[in-house]
């Protein structure tokens, strides 16, 4: 196995998941995408299109940050806080769906950042339930700030990782 030294450390290089790995996570990201049209009867998921390479590279970059919160913060295992954040930052990057709006008019913006904030607010009430803290939030801006800040603001994972980790555990 390649190995390389890294702060007094051997750490490997980085492999890609294997196979079943990344069909493991496209199918719990179709699960949570069909979770999401469930509550939202407004979206249809037959008008939604899938980028299956898109979501490919979304897997992958989210398992390359593990790698590196490994090596540069000595974390061994990533919180589910913080992937569901690096997932929802990419998706948001990428913009794996679009939603067909009808006569050949595709949008690609809405749905992945109701997509990324459904991924993050699902993560924070499973996170606050099992601490048992309040599940939910008391106030329906600090959803509207956070849409807003995954649609306009220009946002970086790490900043990204730092607010859904501090919604679900304060």
């Amino acid at each position: 196995m390649c190995e390389y030294l890294h702060n007094g450390y051997n750490y490997p290089k980085y492999h890609c998941p294997d196979g079943n790995a990344i069909k493991t996570e496209l199918s719990q990201l179709r699960y949570f995408l069909e979770m999401l049209c469930a509550k939202a009867p407004a979206l249809d998921i037959g008008k939604i299109s899938i980028d299956e390479e898109k979501l490919i590279e979304i897997c992958v970059r989210t398992d390359q940050r593990k790698l590196h919160y490994k090596m540069y913060h000595g974390i061994k295992l990533m919180n589910e806080c913080k992937e569901a954040a690096v997932l929802a930052y990419w998706i948001i990057r990428l913009k794996p769906f679009t939603y067909d709006i009808g006569e050949g008019v595709h949008v690609t913006n809405h749905i992945n950042e109701l997509f990324a904030l459904f991924l993050i607010t699902s993560i924070i009430h499973y996170v606050r339930n099992i601490n048992g803290l309040v599940v939910g939030f008391s106030d329906v801006r600090i959803l509207e700030d956070l849409f807003y800040t995954l649609r306009f603001r220009p946002i970086m994972y790490d900043d990204l990782t730092l607010m859904v980790d501090s919604l679900a555990h304060i």
